[in-house]
């Protein structure tokens, strides 16, 4: 009688038969091919050219028109596969594990082996029916994207204080995932500007070697720690938290007596 395997490696997890566009799960690093045995990429689409969308205003008086945003919307990246087994126990078994792997993370961290530094953050929205009847077939799932972009596994670590301008390769306007503040000298009430007119305040007084990190997109919710220790409190209402992000040629304002160094992703289409 068959069980379920999770991280067992099978027998076509070899890097010689690896399709180039074989998709790992970011939390161990393996792909489906070494996890469900029969399966193997055929294809996947989405990955390149995003598509944004244009709100264009148009005059009864006036030729063309004008745009009046432009915007990313989330992307969707279809994995065609082929699944073959010996017979219908294993084929049966085969499609659990795949269901298993699929639906057990809701919103999962995924790579492709073809560009293993960059991982996107999807969840699985649709499927195609496979042939019904048969013990090998192809078919398709669908990942759709709600972050139009990838990201780096490893992010940049920019040092500075006072004003200073980001030179990092970072094309579009990214949301640190770090920003860490420490204090050489006494400071009330730290500030930072992206240089885009955002802000975040953190109340409280300061001395030498005080250390405080503000986490912008937190999923516990608390956004300042001290030493650590969650602080929410200490984040001032008036900080747009959630618009404060930086990109190459960005000029950041920053308390005096103190660095910083911002932790950040140059995230790519």
């Amino acid at each position: 009688m068959y069980k379920f395997r999770n991280l067992d490696r099978v027998s076509n997890d070899d890097d010689l038969f690896m399709p180039t566009e074989a998709m790992y799960f970011m939390d161990t690093d393996l792909p489906i091919e070494s996890i469900v045995n029969g399966y193997q990429t055929v294809q996947v689409s989405g990955r390149e050219l995003a598509t944004p969308e244009l709100n264009v205003h148009e005059s009864d008086y006036y030729d063309g028109g004008f745009i009046l945003n432009r915007r990313l919307p989330t992307r969707e990246i279809k994995v065609k596969y082929l699944l073959a087994a010996k017979n219908s126990t294993e084929f049966r078994y085969s499609f659990n594990l795949l269901n298993q792997q699929l639906f057990t993370r809701e919103v999962f961290k995924f790579y492709f082996r073809d560009e293993p530094e960059y991982y996107w953050i999807g969840a699985v929205s649709a499927v195609e029916e496979f042939p019904s009847g048969v013990n090998e077939g192809f078919s398709t799932f669908t990942i759709t994207c709600i972050d139009p972009f990838k990201y780096p596994k490893h992010p940049y670590e920019i040092t500075g204080s006072g004003t200073f301008t980001i030179t990092n390769e970072i094309p579009y306007y990214t949301q640190p995932q770090e920003i860490t503040f420490n204090y050489t000298d006494d400071v009330q009430n730290t500030y930072i500007q992206d240089g885009n007119g955002h802000e975040i305040f953190i109340e409280g007084s300061y001395s030498n070697r005080d250390e405080v990190t503000v986490i912008p997109n937190d999923p516990e919710n608390k956004y300042v720690y001290y030493f650590g220790q969650p602080t929410p409190a200490k984040l001032m209402y008036i900080s747009q938290i959630q618009d404060f992000a930086i990109k190459k040629g960005s000029t950041i304002v920053t308390s005096r007596n103190c660095s910083v160094t911002i932790k950040i992703g140059g995230k790519l289409l």
